[in-house]
């Protein structure tokens, strides 16, 4: 609750539909998920709250090896990567914890 009735800004790291797809595999199916997430609220508000960081931050702003924590706590690690797309034009891809972020985020990453 404190932290909804806390001002801003924040960052949020929103996972594609096919990262919750993972997700409910990994934890057994969506009925495995619901009870899961029923008997341990904290499970899913950590789970959330991972994906969350203090501050505004453009994808322009985030530099190799930055660091920060989470509104859950944890540790967040940014690298970028310059790849080349099929037209041979220089791409920056950015990861969070090895997550890919940018230009789609596929994975979502679950606190350790």
């Amino acid at each position: 609750d404190a932290i909804l009735n806390s001002t801003g800004p924040y960052t949020i790291f929103v996972p594609t539909d096919q990262a919750f797809r993972s997700l409910l595999v990994q934890l057994g199916g969506p009925d495995k998920a619901e009870e899961k997430f029923q008997d341990n609220p904290r499970l899913l508000s950590g789970l959330l709250l991972h994906h969350v960081i203090p501050g505004a931050f453009q994808a322009e702003s985030l530099q190799d090896e930055m660091t920060g924590v989470s509104l859950a706590g944890t540790q967040l690690r940014v690298n970028t990567y310059s790849v080349q797309d099929e037209e041979w034009n220089d791409v920056k891809v950015l990861t969070i914890n090895g997550a890919k972020v940018l230009p789609e985020k596929k994975d979502m990453f679950i606190p350790q």
